[in-house]
């Protein structure tokens, strides 16, 4: 959630920014997208909230998001480790999603994940959270 006028100061891509493409552009340009908008907002104030996965609840990472601005949860997402479709991000991303199975994948299982990944898989469980957010289901409380 920006403030009124972060968007003229934001660039957005259309594709994923790892693969550097060719299409960018402001928010007048490309209409209403998502945007990632990382350190920025904490220098410029530019937030009115910022909302994240109930796994980071009570969390060091959650004090550090509350500092920047207020910290709202979504009902976070859980997906089966064998849902994961291979059509989505790949057949290495859905290979990925079943060796962090059995249990269902959320966004703490992707967090656990990436801390001892190399580069490579870290992009993996980058699509497995784009597949998530897709395809999961909100988190039973």
């Amino acid at each position: 959630m920006l403030r009124a006028g972060a968007n003229r100061r934001a660039t957005f891509s259309h594709g994923d920014s790892v693969t550097e493409p060719a299409v960018v552009g402001t928010a007048d340009s490309f209409g209403g997208i998502w945007a990632a908008l990382l350190a920025q907002v904490a220098r410029t104030g530019s937030a009115l909230g910022l909302v994240a996965d109930p796994c980071f609840a009570g969390t060091p990472t959650a004090a550090q998001l509350a500092a920047i601005a207020p910290l709202l949860y979504h009902p976070g997402f859980v997906l089966a480790a064998e849902a994961f479709p291979a059509e989505l991000r790949g057949p290495e991303a859905a290979a990925l999603a079943r060796r962090l199975g059995p249990e269902p994948v959320d966004a703490a299982v992707l967090g656990h994940a990436a801390r001892t990944a190399d580069a490579g898989t870290r992009q993996l469980l980058k699509y497995l959270w784009h597949i998530l957010v897709l395809r999961g289901r909100p988190r039973q409380p």
